[in-house]
């Protein structure tokens, strides 16, 4: 999923909001969801109460949360 900032409480962006790329590399439905294996440009990490949120050009995404790798 793809987030307008870090964290599962923010907004959930529409696939419309992403970059060009960012939409080629998404699921083809209203809510923005990378396809498995997208490979990512990551522009900052913020660390939220353990969480891993990455910055890419196309809003956030989780790396880390819940225990659970999602960027690797």
């Amino acid at each position: 999923k793809v987030r307008k900032a870090p964290g599962v409480d923010k907004a959930w962006k529409k696939r419309t909001e992403l970059t060009k790329d960012g939409q080629k590399h998404a699921y083809p439905q209203k809510y923005a969801v990378l396809k498995r294996g997208t490979k990512v440009t990551c522009l900052s990490i913020v660390n939220k109460n353990g969480d891993v949120w990455l910055e890419i050009p196309s809003g956030w995404v989780a790396g880390f949360y819940n225990n659970e790798v999602y960027v690797k």
